[in-house]
């Protein structure tokens, strides 16, 4: 995120905080007036809303009227709006009475939060949307884990919990392109749900491997392919009396696009085999070929 755009979010920021009611900062004082019911925080903040506006955008609000868990005090409804905060609750009420969108990941998370929780798929689809675009455009937006930003794995793990189909395919195709050059994702795979596993195994057997000699002392690529086998010719560099090592690696490429992993949703008929193929290291150029996986068992076929 630019200076910019940092300084804007937290003067958004401020604004929320100091002024708990800025969806309503647009209407006319008459329809403040009209509002008949009132949300809750935890922390004590009530915050002034109407229930045709709320019941209208969420079926989960318009069922929470009729629930035991509304009192009515005076002429208003109380609503408890459990674990949220002030800010978040301002971003969901703005992008519910206003559609305002969202500007950084952590209003998109706010938001995604409450839209899950009142099932407003509008607003869900519009965070779906942006985070995908933001992760596609921003190379930093997605890490295999530092000390400073959320991991591919966390935002993963957010992506399938609201079911954030177009954002969880950019994390999973970020996990499976570093899935064995990165030793550290391989941890992350367990922590992720059945599907979001099978598609990135998917994803990892379908792409294809390129080998590279390269030489350890200067650093020039001496010999680039899918498959090749360093002579003796190579076994040093050579050039301009360079007498660095060569060592060969392969790295996998040309991985499933971000929408067709999206369209991975049935992935539980994947071939065993390919499933075996995805755990195995890449295979070193040169090195003979590993045996085959193992073919599932076929159930007896049917007596006549």
């Amino acid at each position: 995120m630019s200076e910019a755009e940092l300084a804007g979010s937290e003067h958004q920021a401020k604004k929320l905080k100091e002024d708990p009611i800025s969806y309503l900062e647009n209407a006319p004082i008459a329809f403040r007036e009209t509002s008949d019911c009132i949300l809750r925080l935890d922390s004590g903040e009530r915050l002034p809303v109407h229930k045709q506006i709320l019941s209208l955008k969420s079926e989960v609000f318009c069922s929470l009227l009729l629930s035991a868990d509304v009192c009515e005090v005076g002429n208003q409804t109380e609503v408890p709006l459990e674990d949220c905060t002030v800010a978040e609750a301002n971003i969901f009420l703005r992008y519910i009475y206003m559609r305002e969108p969202v500007t950084d990941e952590y209003q998109a998370e706010g938001l995604t939060k409450l839209a899950h929780k009142f099932n407003v798929k509008t607003a869900l689809d519009h965070c779906d949307v942006y985070l995908a675009k933001r992760a596609g455009e921003d190379e930093d937006f997605l890490q295999m884990g530092t000390a400073s930003s959320r991991s591919a794995l966390d935002w993963a793990v957010m992506a399938n919990t609201y079911h954030l189909q177009k954002f969880l395919a950019r994390c999973e195709l970020f996990i499976m392109q570093r899935y064995h050059t990165n030793p550290s994702s391989k941890a992350f795979i367990p922590a992720l749900s059945p599907e979001s596993q099978l598609r990135i195994y998917r994803g990892c057997a379908e792409a294809k491997p390129m080998c590279t000699a390269v030489c350890q002392s200067c650093g020039r690529t001496l010999q680039q392919g899918k498959s090749f086998h360093i002579s003796k010719a190579l076994a040093s560099c050579g050039k301009d009396g360079c007498t660095g090592c060569v060592k060969a690696r392969a790295t996998m490429t040309d991985f499933p696009s971000e929408e067709t992993v999206e369209s991975w949703q049935n992935v539980k008929q994947l071939a065993p085999a390919s499933i075996a193929q995805a755990f195995a290291p890449a295979a070193a150029p040169g090195s003979p070929a590993a045996p085959a996986a193992p073919q599932a068992p076929q159930p007896p076929a049917a007596a006549q």
